[in-house]
């Protein structure tokens, strides 16, 4: 099925579970550092900062996944000028081992959904600061 079949959130946005990991994980690395401060700003009324309010929440089969590619994350190579490279399959695969993925279909999600994220992080992580 291509591209054009997918379904669109609002805004035009991808839905499904990748378009909400793919959501969080701007948020995580846009605003996760500074996520315990952004709390403390709430007012006694309850209100939020802007920041904390479009957080997205994901479900607990997506948190799973967003575990993992944290999890993963440090396993990257790096370039000789610095660069990050991408999560490899040996790491992914050992984890899926130690967690007791070992259904084909369950390991293929795992990897499908970490190689997205892995893609999106580096992309972000090219982008210069403003």
């Amino acid at each position: 099925m291509g591209d054009q079949h997918r379904r669109r959130g609002p805004g035009g946005r991808r839905g499904g579970r990748r378009g909400k990991l793919v959501e969080a994980l701007r948020w995580q690395v846009q605003w996760g550092d500074r996520e315990a401060f952004l709390e403390d700003l709430v007012d006694d009324d309850g209100s939020a900062p802007a920041a904390l309010l479009r957080k997205p929440e994901l479900p607990d089969e997506l948190q799973f996944y967003m575990d993992a590619f944290w999890a993963l994350t440090g396993d990257r190579q790096l370039g000789a000028l610095g660069g990050a490279g991408r999560i490899p399959f040996s790491a992914i695969d050992r984890w899926a081992d130690r967690y007791g993925i070992s259904d084909l279909d369950a390991f293929e999600r795992l990897k499908t959904l970490i190689d997205v994220l892995d893609a999106e992080f580096l992309k972000l992580a090219a982008k210069p600061d403003p």
